[in-house]
């Protein structure tokens, strides 16, 4: 998910750099098309890219072609939540979407949640900002290029949450391995924990009062991390 959300910064500031060049809407998208087809693992990217050029080759605009790629988003999986960031690049975010004309040429219904939220919060931010050019007259080339920072440093802050929950992730697995290996050192020291667990209603009691505190300590850990964790 992070991987995409890389490529899709570098797909902004390719689009910024095609117009700013002096392209056309029509040619950049084409352009766009042309060069992430290419790449075997951005097959998301070129579909959308496909789909503004075809649109602005039909004389209907590039924001029609990315409202059908995000209807077809929207039906492969509804992300749980919003899109985050370009808050300093866009006011609001349009998010009405227009009937696919191709059903075949946009994302499969086996879109992944992490996905589903990248693509969503890049072709809102994409719609807002051909918007938000047109009403102001701000330069679309510009608006691109602060778009794709924001997304790149989301996506660097995304990295380094998740390399920071990564030890809370290993503590936890190491707690909930803690009783397992309680039991199999006692074994050894001859205590036959598992005799005075069984063979007793005290043994009962305590085992099931530590699966219980075991299960309750495993689901309140996993909560905070998911907590800070991108789309959990």
């Amino acid at each position: 998910m992070n991987d995409l959300r890389g490529s899709a910064g570098s797909l902004l500031h390719q689009y910024a750099a095609l117009l700013q060049s002096g392209r056309s809407q029509a040619q950049a998208w084409v352009d766009l098309s042309a060069h992430w087809r290419s790449r075997e693992d951005t097959q998301l990217l070129a579909q959308i890219c496909e789909r503004a050029a075809s649109a602005e080759q039909a004389g209907l605009g590039a924001v029609v072609g990315l409202r059908r790629s995000l209807a077809e988003v929207a039906a492969a999986h509804r992300p749980r939540a919003g899109p985050v960031g370009w808050s300093h690049v866009v006011t609001e975010s349009r998010t009405a979407a227009e009937p696919a004309a191709d059903a075949g040429a946009g994302p499969g219904p086996g879109l992944s949640l992490g996905a589903a939220a990248v693509l969503t919060e890049v072709l809102q931010g994409l719609i807002s900002i051909h918007a938000l050019s047109q009403s102001t007259g701000a330069p679309l080339s510009r608006l691109c290029r602060k778009a794709a920072d924001s997304l790149e440093d989301s996506a660097a802050l995304d990295a380094a949450v998740r390399t920071a929950a990564a030890g809370p992730r290993l503590t936890q697995i190491i707690l909930a391995a803690l009783p397992l290996g309680g039991l199999a050192m006692g074994a050894l020291m001859g205590a036959q924990p598992l005799a005075v667990l069984f063979g007793s209603t005290l043994g009962w009691g305590c085992l099931v009062s530590g699966l219980g505190c075991l299960l309750l300590g495993w689901r309140w850990s996993a909560r905070m991390i998911r907590a800070v964790t991108p789309h959990g």
